[in-house]
């Protein structure tokens, strides 16, 4: 912050900012600069709704929030892509609850999702908005044991929950249940007998962000190739019976990221049917995408390769980020297998190849503020006012915020069929609440075989220079049909 605060000019006097009086205003169209403090308060803020202190909702988000009690054996479902504020409407709700004094420890509520990092944000956003988190029970499912499958077993929900006095539920990330499991939960909302007691019993979900049912781009097709998206959906049937019985209620608007963003995951039908969807008309900067084909030299290490791959798009980024730690570098997790499983020590030299490489783009005498990769969210993501950026799998920061994304990908050889890995590209691209950077990396043949990638089982009818010329026309958007999907 304090070397950007010193460097910056004002327009019109061409006098350095931090030389003009305090509280004073040039006649230049830059706001006044009251103080050191102010101007990186300033600078801090984050184009982020989920940290914001006065919150703007959306239309879905208020008419989920005011909707009455109902009874608890029949769970509302909440299904939203990513952006549309799932997360944030929880939170709206917990603190529409305790300022009405319904938080009690006869009417406690429980948070439930799938990530520690998930429970450390909301718990985090409580404080901030001064609720009371005393009645408030935040739960990592995985490691719960007590209440495993209790929204599809009404003796785990009434003994495990209900009785525990849990009056007011929120299952976020539920879409890491798996397909089949929230095809479950629609189908037993038809024939579930009720309680007859009465509270809130949310289930969020966004299914292209499941771990457990990712989704691809693939090509199908011998004589007529064309596009495939290839993943899973939850039963149509199902869904629209829920639906029909008002049990759904999906979040439409995409308001913590920026149209230009939206419309890159829209054109690269990263995921299917988004005719339904609106963003906010914050156009931001377009999404950039740059094919990058590797170096024959096999000396190069991975971590030398990917590093020589990534940092021109670093040094940009961090050259005009105020704080690095607004920055993550993600990978598909197909990299991160490949990559960095390979040595125990692979990512850490990779880390620290990296940091050296940045060291250059900031000045020596100020070291103390140069930016250091980072696995800990807490060190990173979670504290805005970090030095240090994140490097790690896209889906470890899935409901998370950062203002630039670096994404980088692999495209093999040995992948037949497979174009891109849709599940990995959406993620990392949507938790950019201002830029994101797409790096895809085609492997020649010699990095393949020193990489160790295995050869791919042989695919009949699959003519190599018609992938190679669909695939490069997805990628550069030149492709205008969209991709068939398989449900």
């Amino acid at each position: 912050c304090l070397i950007h605060f010193y460097k910056r000019m004002d327009p019109l006097t061409n006098t350095p900012v931090h030389q003009l009086p305090i509280g004073s205003t040039s006649t230049s169209t830059e706001p006044a600069v009251a103080s050191l403090s102010e101007v990186i308060k300033r600078e801090l803020l984050i184009n982020d709704e989920f940290s914001k202190k006065s919150t703007s909702l959306s239309d879905e988000q208020e008419t989920l929030i005011h909707l009455p009690e109902h009874d608890l054996s029949k769970p509302r479902i909440v299904p939203g892509m990513a952006r549309t504020g799932k997360t944030l409407a929880v939170c709206e709700k917990l603190k529409q609850l305790d300022r009405n004094g319904l938080l009690t420890e006869k009417t406690k509520a429980l948070y439930i999702c799938f990530s520690d990092h998930m429970l450390d944000q909301v718990r985090m956003w409580l404080l901030q908005h001064e609720v009371s988190v005393s009645c408030v029970e935040f739960k990592n499912y995985e490691a719960a044991a007590d209440i495993q499958e209790f929204y599809k077993n009404q003796e785990i929900m009434k003994n495990g929950v209900i009785e525990q006095g849990f009056k007011f539920v929120f299952f976020d990330q539920a879409e890491d249940l798996g397909i089949e499991e929230l095809t479950v939960i629609c189908q037993k909302l038809e024939n579930s007998s009720e309680f007859g007691i009465m509270g809130h019993f949310w289930i969020l979900f966004d299914v292209f962000q499941s771990k457990t049912n990712i989704h691809k781009i693939e090509m199908i097709g011998e004589k007529r190739p064309r596009l495939l998206w290839n993943g899973k959906l939850i039963n149509e049937k199902r869904f629209e019976a829920a639906k029909n019985g008002g049990h759904v209620w999906p979040l439409k608007t995409v308001f913590g990221s920026t149209e230009s963003i939206f419309t890159h995951i829209k054109e690269k039908h990263l995921i299917p049917n988004l005719e339904n969807v609106d963003c906010t008309d914050n156009k931001g900067t377009a999404v950039k995408f740059e094919m990058v084909t590797s170096a024959d030299d096999t000396q190069l290490s991975i971590s030398q390769l990917i590093c020589q791959t990534v940092l021109p798009t670093a040094k940009i980024i961090f050259d005009k980020q105020i704080l690095p730690g607004h920055t993550a570098l993600l990978f598909d997790d197909d990299v991160m297998d490949i990559a960095f499983s390979m040595e125990k020590e692979n990512l850490e030299s990779f880390k620290s190849h990296l940091d050296a490489q940045m060291e250059p783009i900031f000045d020596n005498n100020h070291k103390t503020i140069r930016p250091k990769a980072t696995q800990d969210i807490k060190e990173s993501i979670l504290n805005e006012s970090s030095t240090n950026y994140f490097v790690g799998a896209a889906s470890s920061l899935k409901g998370l915020t950062v203002k630039a994304v670096i994404y980088l990908s692999f495209s093999s050889n040995r992948r037949p069929k497979e174009i891109t890995r849709t599940s990995s590209y959406y993620q990392a691209i949507s938790r950019a609440s201002c830029e994101a950077h797409v790096l895809d990396l085609h492997l020649t043949e010699k990095m393949e075989s020193s990489l160790n990638i295995p050869e791919p089982a042989i695919v009949s009818g699959l003519d190599p220079e018609v992938y190679d010329a669909l695939a490069r026309s997805y990628k550069l958007g030149q492709e205008t049909r969209g991709p068939v999907v398989r449900r």
